[in-house]
């Protein structure tokens, strides 16, 4: 029977498990981050990005893949200037901090306590929670396509911007084209590349400061406003074949007819002609008739 690890030894994988939120065996810059601000790292995105590519070289890690578990320990067993040495009080606290923000789980049954381990809440989990979560899945990959306006499946620093936008960004081009590439950095995007679905739900999901956190209902807002902005005016789009097939005696009335004809593929000419008629030949208000 192989022996039990060390307590201490144990902390440390504990709190390696807590940070590594991707579950894939490596801390990146912002899995790292979560440690370094645990241990009294205050600085901002960029400082962070600096110290933790600084680290990585240091030991010939190569910074998009990740600190893994036999590093961490060693880092956090070093008592050098270079090392980031915890006692056994400090780990412990910095588990109780990580599991006290970490949601409950529900399990088939009853509620899972915070902090419990991944392998044992994924198994216990029903198969209507996986189903519960599939819509909010669906919103996050409505929102990412309706800011992927190229459709080549990555956005931009332009398309990324939209969402930012939405979530309360308010600065110039400038400004954005910092936080962009900071935001690339800090997840291993090259940002001419952009980023990707995978990174876009992780940030969307993400309630850390690091994160772009939105509630389903500021997704289902967001969508709503995609939807209001791609929408043209029927009146607008009346005018406009109006302008585009001039031919003597035609009206904007007669344009309107035309145009709900175009949006609204399979309505008959006299349907489109009752609805402006009852509804004062208005042709929003027929087109939502």
């Amino acid at each position: 029977v192989a022996e039990a690890a060390p307590p201490r030894a144990r902390r440390i994988q504990e709190l390696f498990g807590l940070c590594d939120r991707g579950g894939d065996g490596r801390l990146t810059v912002l899995e790292m981050r979560v440690f370094g601000e645990l241990t009294g790292f205050d600085g901002n995105a960029q400082e962070w990005t600096e110290e933790y590519e600084a680290l990585c070289a240091e030991h010939s890690v190569d910074p998009a893949i990740g600190i893994g578990l036999s590093l961490f320990e060693q880092l956090v067993n070093d008592e050098s200037d270079t090392g980031q040495h915890c006692s056994d009080a400090e780990l412990r606290q910095m588990i109780d901090k990580l599991e006290s923000e970490r949601p409950a789980v529900r399990a088939a049954g009853g509620e899972v306590a915070p902090g419990a381990p991944q392998s044992e809440t994924s198994a216990a989990a029903p198969a209507a929670a996986e189903e519960g979560s599939a819509p909010r899945a669906r919103l996050i990959s409505e929102v990412f396509e309706r800011c992927d306006k190229d459709l080549d499946g990555r956005l931009t620093v332009l398309e990324m911007r939209v969402f930012a936008e939405q979530t309360g960004f308010d600065g110039n081009d400038g400004d954005w084209a910092e936080e962009f590439a900071v935001l690339c950095s800090e997840h291993g995007v090259v940002a001419s590349a952009g980023v990707g679905p995978e990174l876009f739900a992780r940030l969307v999901d993400d309630e850390s400061d690091v994160g772009q956190y939105c509630s389903d209902e500021e997704l289902k807002e967001m969508l709503a406003t995609f939807a209001k902005k791609d929408r043209p005016s029927v009146t607008a789009a009346s005018e406009q074949v109006g302008e585009q097939r001039p031919q003597v005696g035609r009206s904007v009335y007669e344009g309107s007819v035309m145009a709900i004809q175009a949006m609204l593929h399979g309505v008959s000419e006299d349907l489109i002609r009752l609805a402006l008629e009852e509804n004062g030949g208005d042709p929003d208000r027929a087109f939502e008739a």
